[in-house]
């Protein structure tokens, strides 16, 4: 919960709460991970994160499927 407490005041500081951004959770792992289920990346329309869901590699592609997300307006599993 922690997470997502800063991940949102994030949101508000960086963006006024107004401004589109794709929130990604993992929801199911397979395998070791840096970070485990309910993990949480917020990605702003610039392409800044806040939370982080991996090592690097991975926030790197959640951030683009998330422009994906943006264009479509529609959320992915």
């Amino acid at each position: 919960m922690k997470d997502l407490r800063e991940i949102a005041a994030a949101r508000q500081r960086l963006t006024g709460g107004g401004a589109p951004a794709v929130l990604a959770t993992v929801v199911k792992l397979s395998g070791s991970a840096f970070r485990g289920a309910g993990a949480r990346l917020l990605v702003f329309a610039d392409d800044t994160t806040a939370g982080g869901i991996g090592a690097g590699c991975l926030d790197r592609d959640v951030v683009a499927h998330a422009e994906h997300v943006r264009g479509s307006g529609q959320a992915k599993v």
